[in-house]
């Protein structure tokens, strides 16, 4: 015997626990149709591992548990299959034990759990076992109609699988199928690696020689470290010396100073006294000339106007010559006040643009920082799910098995807690009464504090509801304001936009330069920015200009130099520059200007731009043989009749060049840079609006705030008596809920403490169901445990990651921000010095005019005494007086001369004084200078050894310091490693540790390839192996069953020949051989078996099911209804047979035939005494008859 019994549970219609005991020899099972006979066969399929609903003629797998009747029995939670089998003769090798128990149970959930003899395992732990021993769903174990089908209905390739497992290869098969799975994934790698390799294989070329340059560089920064950072020593060094003899003479010159400054004030004082003694002079001529003037006026009543006029005229010739030599100084100053202003505003839109620049780069890193924090607040709640998941996993497993203790505690526990609630239950009578006579002196006061406190809460409200009117003001207003500031930012944004910054080498230098100023002087401009063009030139010009647009203006050669190789260090490409001091003027030839007088002509570009004037020579080396036409038609017109003669340019940007060629298309690149002044005016204008209704509504914003913080302050003071009052009263009414409370709880509590006890009782019970469980629970748990710690490790180093990440991007932010502050405070130094230079400049333009109105009244005053001179006629009425006072003031005006000759010295020795002055302090400055020079060229070589070496002192210098230094071989020695340096190119640096990266890379997966070529020979040796060890095995086995075949199919059928054959495959494949089945019944012809009757294909199916089980006898056979096909002559043949072989094997039989239930050792019947629900009891032959005959 080797199947023993079965124990069902909830299984189908198997709703009661139940067990179906099996002898040796023949067991048979029947009962009519739909009693669930068959039930017992999917039972079986169940425990043995079935993973299809349909082979257990299920829906889905959770409807093989009882489901419940639709009168009294409910439908079960889980079900339950058990097969004991006795294992004495270890058909089980791999079990240690005589009796083996396989077992699974099925949840609802959908959920199975597996036993091996009541311990958990896998459903592969069950697969293993019952490997090759014919026993499982797969197998030949349990033969269903459904087989019977298979072997006689299917094709030749397919019926190959039930010889395979016969034949004992399976788990060949299985090795094999895995190991070719491996050959296939190493195939892939190998593949995917050989790729790889290739690739680095291709950049470790490169990559070797950047890295060769790279070293070289690095050895000649290194050399030039050593040789430039001893070059700033000595040179630091040295000049101490020169700055302490600078200093004596400073101090000399100093002295000299002081004493030229004391002579001057000496020459001063006299020079103010001579002064003053001419203006009393002129005072006294003034005086005589005003009695001249009046006697001339008498004489003029009488006889004209005479010699007065004469004398006016000269008074205003004298004051207009004055006055014209102050307008020419004035204009002068304004002059130089308009290019300090012009200069001024380029620094400013420079400064103005970096700061731009900047806030688009915080903006950009802000949002990069902004991302990274969003992932790693997701990061760190990924982890925390991850540990609340361990922690949970660590409590479950607690609890299990704490269960049990904590169940039996409590139940004492509830004992103990009785008889303290009957203690309680007295205490609380005798203090019922004195807490009843509290309640009410309570509830007076609790009516008081009540009403006290709705008239505060009233105020309070009323408070409160002005507040929120401000709030709603406040916010319309503040919405407001921000709508404008919108709208200002967004102007902005549109003003600025007349400059971008393009990705020309031009601009990149300018960007570039920004933080080096010494290279930033070299720069007077992009040509871009020195232009203005009118806007309907616009895309024209742009056209003309082309990449030019981008090209840079510096003042000379050397300039441009510098500008160069600052290009070539920093790997910025190549530009185009314009020298002031070389660039020459290109205008139209004589012959060409004829172009110009053509119809749609609109003339020269470089005349129909502005410009300052000192870039003349560069927008007329671009521009001025460029010709504007404002239409391509009238240029076509222009270019045939004078054919290539001059460059032309449509307003719609076609150019038509010299060489006869035309280019056109979209719009220029450039034209977006090249925005009107009209439109920039206007932007400002509406931008200064708007700033002006910001302004009013801040204003009306600060006075509801103010409102705002006073109605608060009151709404605070409500809030806290209303606080005060309401916990007040809180505390009265708590006082009273407590003590009802009180009385309630401790009253239910009695009940509560009873109904706990028999709770208790019940779950001591249902412990002992429960700790079945706790094995499982506590095995699954762990489980989860293991992959919430898998899931925190990995969360936690991803986030580490991200933290760094985030760390450097807050870093880089706040080294920007900086660099905007200071961008900023640039910007207001600039804008101060700008508004400085304009009022300056507005007071010099008034000045001018109030000259230029003088002048203009002092001419037309000029005018109008000539006119009046030349009607005039003197007499000599009063000759004499006016001769005396000429006299007069003609001795006076020698004396003034006398006193101007005296001043003319004094102002000529204050020259030569001055002139020395002027040479001691051209001498100190000089000597300043050069103390200043000494200073700079330490500081540019500190400057120097900081931006490429990052040493930012002398202390850091002198670590370097080589004794013996010889400056002027190192000066040879600097050049020369410059210029190999400068050799070199741009350089990778990082190409070092890139070579060194991707070489580990080759490296690593070179072996990782080599060692898959080494594993893919292992397989297909493997593979090979095995397939001959299957081929050899299968063959063996083959030829058996093919001898037993023969035998049994006589035997069966009383004669005739029964024949297997191998088909082989088209590629020659034997381990894919089909089988074909031959049969020729006595009497008849060899036939295929699907040209045999139903009959006789059953028959013959069966003939080979024997000639398996003689090969290799099973421990046991289940036959489900397999001889349902067979006439009744059949059937007792069957029967005869079955008999026969059960001297080997169990035999468990699902029939309604009568010849077969004749000859079984026992009989089960199955019915439904309660609908839906079967049970199996044993019964005799005449009731086994009877049941089957039901059907």
């Amino acid at each position: 015997m080797n199947l023993k019994k079965i124990e069902v549970y909830g299984f189908k219609s198997f709703a009661d626990r139940l067990t179906i005991d099996f002898n040796e020899g023949v067991t048979g099972i029947v009962g009519p149709n739909g009693c669930g006979k068959s039930n017992v066969v999917d039972a079986i399929r169940f425990v043995l591992g079935e993973q299809s609903p349909k082979n257990l003629r299920a829906g889905k797998m959770t409807d093989v548990i009882f489901g419940g009747t639709e009168k009294n029995r409910k439908s079960l939670s889980f079900c339950q299959v058990s097969l004991y089998i006795d294992n004495t003769q270890r058909i089980f090798p791999k079990s240690p034990f005589d009796e083996v128990i396989i077992s699974r149970k099925l949840f609802k959930s959908g959920q199975s759990e597996y036993l091996l003899n009541n311990e958990t395992v896998r459903l592969k732990d069950i697969l293993d076992l019952i490997r090759d021993t014919g026993v499982g769903k797969d197998g030949y174990s349990i033969v269903g109609q459904g087989k019977i089908d298979e072997i006689m209905n299917a094709k030749p390739e397919n019926r190959r699988a039930i010889f395979e497992d016969a034949a004992g290869i399976l788990t060949y098969k299985m090795r094999r199928n895995e190991t070719i799975k491996k050959l296939n994934n190493a195939n892939d790698s190998i593949e995917k690696l050989k790729i790889a390799l290739d690739g680095l294989e291709k950049q470790l070329g490169p990559l070797a020689k950047q890295r060769e340059a790279a070293l070289k560089f690095r050895d000649l920064k290194s050399r030039l470290l050593v040789l430039e950072t001893n070059e700033f020593l000595a040179r630091s060094d040295g000049g101490e010396e020169e700055k302490r003899k600078l200093g004596e003479e400073i101090a000399r010159l100093a002295v000299e100073q002081e004493t030229i400054e004391r002579d001057l004030a000496a020459i001063d004082a006299e020079y103010n006294s001579k002064t003053a003694d001419r203006h009393n002079t002129d005072i006294l001529i003034g005086k005589m000339r005003d009695e001249l003037t009046e006697l001339a006026v008498e004489q003029e009543k009488m006889l004209g106007k005479g010699n007065t006029l004469g004398e006016r005229i000269k008074n205003y010739e004298e004051r207009k010559k004055e006055e014209e030599a102050r307008s020419v100084s004035l204009e002068g100053q304004i002059e130089k006040k308009k290019e300090e202003l012009a200069d001024l505003m380029n620094h400013l839109a420079m400064a103005n643009e970096d700061k731009e620049e900047l806030s688009r780069e915080i903006k950009g890193k802000e949002s990069a920082h902004d991302a990274l924090v969003a992932e790693i607040t997701a990061r760190e709640n990924e982890i925390e799910a991850a540990n609340r998941a361990m922690l949970d996993a660590m409590a479950s497993i607690a609890d299990i098995k704490a269960d049990k203790g904590k169940l039996s505690a409590e139940r004492e526990g509830a004992e103990a807690r009785i008889q303290e609630v009957e203690e309680e239950i007295a205490s609380l009578e005798n203090a019922l009464d004195e807490q009843r006579a509290e309640k009410g002196r309570l509830e007076q006061s609790v009516a008081k504090k009540s009403a006290q406190l709705d008239k505060l809460k009233r105020n309070k409200d009323e408070v409160a509801h002005e507040v929120a009117k401000l709030d709603l003001n406040i916010n319309d207003k503040r919405r407001r304001i921000n709508m404008l500031e919108q709208n200002i930012a967004a102007m902005d944004s549109r003003s600025k936009a007349v400059y971008e910054l393009g990705f020309a080498p031009g601009c990149k230098l300018v960007s570039a330069a920004r933080s080096v100023p010494a290279v930033a002087s070299k720069i007077m401009g992009l040509i871009c920015d020195i232009i203005a063009v009118p806007e309907q030139y616009g895309e024209a010009i742009a056209a003309a200009l082309g990449g030019a647009l981008y090209n840079v203006v510096t003042r000379d050669p050397a300039d441009t130099k510098v500008l160069i190789d600052f290009m070539r260090a920093r790997g910025l490409g190549r530009a185009t520059f314009h020298p002031l001091t070389t660039c020459k003027a290109a205008e139209l030839s004589a012959y060409q200007t004829a172009v110009l007088n053509e119809r749609g002509c609109l003339g020269v570009a470089s005349r129909l731009i502005k410009y300052d004037s000192k870039y003349a020579n560069v927008i007329s080396s671009l521009l001025g043989r460029t010709v504007i036409v404002d239409t391509y038609d009238n240029a076509v017109a222009i270019n045939r009749k004078y054919p290539n003669l001059v460059r032309m340019i449509t307003l719609g940007g076609e150019m038509f060049a010299t060489t006869g060629a035309i280019t056109g298309g979209s719009a220029a690149a450039g034209a977006n840079r090249l925005k009107s002044e009209s439109d920039i005016a206007k932007a400002n204008e509406e931008v200064k609006q708007k700033k002006q209704e910001k302004e009013s509504l801040e204003r009306m914003l600060k006075n509801d705030l103010n409102d705002l913080r006073e109605y608060k302050a009151q709404l605070d003071e409500y809030e806290s008596d209303v606080k005060a009052a309401e916990v007040a009263f809180a505390k009265e009414n708590e006082r009273l809920k407590n003590i009802a409370a009180k009385i309630d709880e401790l009253t239910a509590s009695i009940d509560n403490n009873k109904s706990v006890i028999e709770i208790l009782k019940g779950k001591i019970k249902a412990i002992d169901l429960n700790l079945g469980e706790i094995d499982k629970s506590e095995s699954d748990v762990s489980g989860a445990r293991s992959q919430a710690d898998d899931a925190a490790a990995k969360h936690r180093e991803q986030f580490e990651e991200k933290k760094r990440t985030r760390d450097r991007y807050a870093d880089e932010l706040s080294g920007l921000r900086v660099e905007l502050a200071t961008a900023e405070s640039n910007i207001q130094k600039v804008q101060e010095n700008v508004d400085r230079v304009k009022g300056e400049l507005d007071e010099l333009k008034a000045s001018l005019a109030e000259c230029k109105a003088k002048i203009d009244s002092i001419v037309d005053g000029l005018e109008k005494a000539k006119r009046g001179a030349e009607d005039v006629s003197v007499a000599d009425v009063y000759k004499p007086k006016l001769e005396r006072l000429r006299k007069d003031i003609s001795s006076a005006e020698q004396y003034r001369l006398t006193i101007d000759d005296v001043i003319a010295k004094l102002t000529a020795r204050k020259d030569v004084i001055q002139t020395k002055a002027v040479k001691v302090g051209s001498d100190k400055a000089k000597k300043e200078s050069a103390l200043e020079r000494i200073d700079d060229a330490i500081n540019t070589l500190l400057e120097r050894l900081s931006e490429e070496y990052m040493i930012h002192s002398y202390e850091e210098a002198a670590a370097h310091r080589v004794p013996d230094f010889d400056r002027e071989a190192a000066a040879g020695e600097i050049t020369r490693l410059k210029r190999e340096k400068s050799a070199l190119g741009n350089v990778n640096l990082d190409s070092i540790q890139d070579y060194d990266t991707v070489s580990v890379e080759y490296e690593s997966q070179k072996k990782e390839y080599d060692d898959l070529i080494a594993a893919r020979a292992d397989f297909e040796k493997i593979i090979n192996d095995l397939s001959n060890q299957m081929l050899y095995q299968f063959n063996t086995e083959f030829a058996k069953i093919q001898d037993n075949f023969q035998e049994i199919f006589k035997e069966l059928f009383g004669g005739g020949t029964g024949k297997l054959e191998l088909e082989v495959p088209e590629d020659g494949d034997m381990l894919e051989a089909g089988v074909e089945i031959y049969a020729q019944p006595p009497g008849k012809l060899l036939k295929s078996m699907s040209l045999l009757s139903g009959g006789e294909k059953a028959l013959t199916a069966i003939a080979i099911l024997f000639a398996i089980l003689r090969l290799r006898p099973m421990p046991f056979v289940i036959l489900d209804e397999t001889e349902a096909a067979l006439d009744d002559t059949n059937v007792e043949v069957f029967a005869r047979y079955l008999h026969k072989f059960s001297s080997t094997t169990q035999f468990i039989v699902v029939t309604h035939r009568k010849p077969t239930m004749e000859l079984a050792d026992r009989l089960y019947g199955v019915t439904m005494q309660e609908k839906g629900v079967s049970t199996v009891v044993s019964v005799t032959l005449s009731e086994a008859v009877k049941h089957s005959s039901n059907d």
